[in-house]
């Protein structure tokens, strides 16, 4: 799986700014690769989206336990 870009970041960056349509924000959301969730967490919080880095952060690090079960 390939990095995402910075480009593709800022732009739902802003789809999560002006709240348009949010249920295809969840899902690019959920495809992105997990360190991509902490860049796009981070860059959220840069634009003072406390709530939803928060919550996009969540779902990282739960995808970070579960590699760790699956890989004992």
């Amino acid at each position: 799986m390939e990095m995402a870009s910075d480009k593709t970041l800022h732009r739902l960056v802003k789809q999560a700014s002006t709240k348009t349509d949010l249920p295809a924000l969840a899902e690019k959301t959920l495809a992105l690769q997990t360190a991509d969730k902490f860049r796009f967490a981070a860059m959220l919080l840069d634009v003072g989206k406390p709530d939803l880095a928060e919550t996009i952060g969540t779902r990282a690090c739960q995808e970070i336990q579960l590699a760790k079960l699956f890989g004992r």
